[in-house]
């Protein structure tokens, strides 16, 4: 008889090497030599390739080839990490929590596996916007996020799920042939932007983990004709991109839902060419949610309880290695985000900094 995927996750993920080997690689692109050495030479090389092998087998890691070497990271759409517990996507009460009282949300919900829910109704309908059940500037997604010009001959495929809470574009201050980044670009608005401003000489690549989210990108894509862009299918945890590689790193109202944000910082860290730049507008908070509030995962999918305070924000972004750290401005969110008597109050920011020159 044969094994139902389920089973056959289940079979892979029980041994306990294995389940080592995938906690190391949460978030992050190790190759094998890395395993060995994360797991502090505990399991030799030719096992820890038996087990990948297995691992690649079942479907739970993603694998990038570069040059000779193999790259391996946890494919987080079928499996996360939570609470130290490795949790199947598809079968969130797989596994339940192994210390502390139960939550309101338990069995655990993979907060990716909401968001991409969320994200992928979006694009299906082609309408919705980032926050709230009613969605945030209903009147006109982007009627405040954008100088009027910037968006005046854009389609409606791509303006109507801009889902941002800000521009980061402009204070980007992008130049002719950079190569771009865009963390979380759903339709692609800022791509399109940021190809016009870097050129033919330029490149903006955009990250989504939403399959029908890029679908909807790449429509777009061709309607524009954007020769210059490239959607990629990935987690803002464990960027498909080679490091150094990076001018300029954006993200509109994106970061603020992951699961690990100091991860997101690290990967950004690590593809920019040293030099290079981040650009973000993001929901951050002022005060603290409660940990009910916080346990809420399909608020946190409407760009809320993931918000963290400004400067627990860009203090992550220092800890990852990033200088120059400046909140450009901050304004208050009311009308982006649906805010809930004892909730802290919400703001949009946008935010840059640099990496260190060697």
């Amino acid at each position: 008889m044969l094994e139902t995927p389920q089973v056959s996750f289940a079979r892979a993920i029980a041994d306990d090497t294995r389940q080592h080997i995938m906690k190391q690689l949460c978030c992050r692109w190790l190759s094998v030599g890395d395993v060995v050495n994360a797991l502090d030479g505990r399991v030799n090389q030719p096992t820890v390739s038996h087990h990948l092998k297995k691992l690649e087998e079942a479907g739970l890691v993603q694998v990038r080839q570069q040059g000779r070497q193999r790259f391996y990271t946890l494919d987080q759409s079928r499996v996360t990490l939570c609470c130290g517990q490795l949790v199947l996507a598809f079968a969130p009460d797989f596994v339940r929590r192994s210390q502390g009282e139960q939550t309101v949300n338990d069995p655990i919900i993979p907060i990716h596996a909401v968001v991409q829910d969320r994200y992928g109704t979006i694009a299906a309908t082609g309408s919705g916007a980032c926050c709230g059940p009613d969605g945030c500037n209903p009147t006109s997604p982007n009627a405040q996020l954008y100088e009027a010009a910037l968006t005046a001959d854009l389609p409606a495929s791509v303006t109507d799920i801009s889902l941002g809470c800000g521009d980061p574009v402009t204070i980007a201050g992008l130049q002719p042939g950079e190569w771009v980044l865009d963390l979380g670009s759903g339709g692609g608005i800022d791509c399109f932007l940021a190809a016009r401003q870097v050129g033919d000489s330029g490149y903006v690549i955009g990250i989504d983990m939403t399959p029908a989210m890029l679908r909807r990108a790449n429509e777009n894509k061709a309607r524009l004709g954007a020769h210059n862009v490239e959607f990629r299918r990935g987690h803002i945890e464990a960027l498909p991109v080679v490091p150094d590689s990076i001018d300029v790193i954006m993200s509109n109202c994106v970061i603020n839902l992951s699961p690990d944000k100091a991860a997101v910082f690290r990967e950004a860290l690590r593809v920019l060419r040293p030099g290079g730049r981040i650009s973000v507008s993001d929901i951050v908070a002022h005060g603290e949610f409660s940990p009910e509030m916080r346990a809420d995962n399909a608020r946190w999918a409407e760009c809320v309880t993931g918000a963290i305070p400004v400067q627990d924000y860009t203090e992550l972004m220092r800890q990852a290695g990033f200088v120059d750290v400046q909140v450009i401005d901050q304004s208050d969110a009311e009308g982006i985000v649906e805010r809930q008597p004892g909730m802290p109050r919400l703001f949009s920011a946008r935010i840059t900094a640099r990496k260190p020159v060697r």
